[in-house]
């Protein structure tokens, strides 16, 4: 009788521990889905949020060019666009501000390709300060906070 106890209890401890193996084997699959899917909603987060910034850059760019073919004022084009749900809203503020800020962008392009050129010219020798000394004995009229800003984003 003890024997067939003994039996027993080890056969029903074999059958708990494959079931233990088994609720691992799953939690370790289950742990492997929930880092897969963190990380692409990260990737997916980072994707919509950039589209959400290039999207007012596209919108005004397409606005300007209607404004130019078409010679049609600003409001009319903005109504005409804000009237039609399907299309996306731009309030004549965020198109200043985008065109304003595309402009921008492109003069800090040509003032971040002037500093590396001396940068590489001075062997990687020379700092923010003397960059910007060297970039207003050229007639520019730069700030030596936004030359270290520029020199931090380039690396």
């Amino acid at each position: 009788m003890i024997d067939q106890e003994k039996e027993r209890f080890e056969a029903e401890n074999r059958k708990l521990k494959n079931e233990n193996q088994a609720i691992q084997e799953k939690n370790l699959r289950l742990r492997t889905i929930n880092k897969y899917t963190k990380k692409l909603d990260a990737l997916v987060d980072e994707r919509i949020e950039r589209e959400k910034q290039d999207k007012p850059k596209k919108i005004t760019q397409a606005v300007t060019q209607l404004r130019r073919k078409l010679k049609i004022p600003l409001t009319f084009i903005l109504n005409t666009i804000n009237g039609n749900p399907d299309l996306p809203h731009l309030s004549r503020s965020d198109y200043y501000y985008t065109l304003k800020k595309v402009g921008k962008d492109v003069k800090n392009e040509k003032l971040m390709n002037r500093i590396r050129e001396l940068f590489e010219e001075h062997h990687a020798l020379y700092g923010y300060r003397c960059i910007t000394l060297k970039l207003k004995r050229e007639r520019m009229i730069v700030n030596h906070k936004r030359v270290k800003r520029l020199m931090t984003i380039m690396g």
